[in-house]
């Protein structure tokens, strides 16, 4: 129930299980829990602090707060989010197993390389959201309200809703996609396709995905196909400017 801080650069690692029911305060370098732990405490990063998920289940009650101007990364393992993960923190998922059933909110952005992110709730990113390999799954909504750049194959089911705010681009080859998932440009944003790619909206069976454009949504740069086997509803602008669009699956 005190406090816990760490003030030195360098990585400090707890292997045994770390419960915080008080109040941990990350002021530089890496704090790493590899053993899993209960918290219902806070957690504050300053700028250039790491807390590290890296190994067991680590649930974060609905009173957990985690805030601050640093960086959250779960490279493996499961953590669990019922509370905010806020401030200005950014998140890094690439590995292991990310649950969120709350609605978390930062100013910061997010990548998400690898592992699976699901759950019930929101998480809205501010900044940049990186996408190159996630599995995206469950019943909640990402909103990327700083763009997203989808570098690299990943999958997107589970009736997971993906709202692209900002400016995004998507330069990856394959989404694999599904179960009732939802892609949405929001007005006023732009959507980018600068490769010969697919969005296969029925790789994985049930309700095909559906992109909703109310955005613009351009496909530049590469002169081959790029196939969108999804519904596409289209309200705001489609912009082909090089090579060719393919609509497969109505709208």
């Amino acid at each position: 129930t005190g406090t816990y801080t760490k003030s030195g650069s360098g990585t400090t690692r707890a292997y045994s299980v770390f419960n915080n029911n008080g109040a941990v305060s990350l002021q530089a370098g890496t704090f790493e829990w590899n053993g899993g732990g209960t918290h219902t405490g806070s957690v504050t990063l300053s700028s250039g602090a790491t807390l590290a998920l890296d190994g067991g289940t680590h649930t974060f009650s609905a009173a957990t707060v985690i805030n601050g101007s640093g960086t959250v990364t779960v490279a493996s393992g499961n953590a669990i989010f019922s509370g905010n993960v806020g401030g200005a923190n950014h998140l890094t998922v690439s590995g292991g197993t990310t649950t969120f059933d709350s609605t978390s909110s930062t100013t910061g952005g997010g990548t998400l390389s690898g592992g699976t992110l699901n759950g019930t709730g929101t998480l809205t990113l501010g900044g940049l959201l990186t996408l190159s390999g996630t599995t995206l799954t469950g019943a909640g909504t990402i909103n990327a309200n700083g763009g997203a750049n989808l570098t690299n194959n990943f999958t997107f089911n589970g009736t997971r809703s993906l709202n692209l705010g900002g400016n995004s681009t998507w330069s990856a080859n394959y989404i694999y996609a599904g179960g009732g998932s939802i892609l949405k440009i929001e007005p006023t944003a732009t959507l980018t396709n600068t490769a010969n790619a697919t969005l296969h909206g029925s790789y994985y069976g049930g309700v095909t995905t559906i992109v909703n454009n109310q955005g613009n949504f351009t496909k530049s740069t590469a002169t081959g196909t790029t196939d969108i086997l999804a519904v596409f509803n289209n309200s705001g602008t489609v912009n082909v400017q090089s090579g060719t669009l393919d609509f497969s699956a109505g709208g």
